[in-house]
Formats: structure tokens, sequence, C-alpha cells
């Protein structure tokens, strides 16, 4: 699943609502078993690093 997600967000930057509409998950789900993990390996970035929390927060795969 950590793979579809990082290959997701190369194409371009996804909202956790969108990965979970896609994933057909949880919201929640997605950020702590997908995302937060993603993000602390640097696997993904955020798209408003200054504001984890930000409303439109979306990530992105490192480059």
């Amino acid at each position: 699943m950590q793979q579809v997600i990082t290959e997701l967000c190369s194409i371009r930057a996804y909202t956790a609502d969108e990965l979970a509409v896609l994933l057909r998950r949880n919201k929640k789900w997605v950020f702590r078993s997908y995302l937060s993990p993603l993000l602390r390996a640097g696997v993904l970035e955020y798209t408003v690093p200054e504001n984890p929390r930000h409303p439109m927060q979306a990530y992105r795969a490192r480059k």
C-alpha cells in the first residue's frame, strides 16, 4: 500500500482525503498507517511544510 501511495504522490500532490477515497479507507487510518510512516522515512513531504495542519495540506513524493 505504501508503494501505491508513493507512486500516486509522485504524479501529483494528494490530500489525505483524496487518498482515503482512492484507497477506500478512513482518512485517519490512511494518515496513521501510511502517510505518517512515509513522512518520517522521508519518502513523502508536505506541500505546506511550515504548517503541517494546514486545511489544504497535501503530500508529494520526495525527489
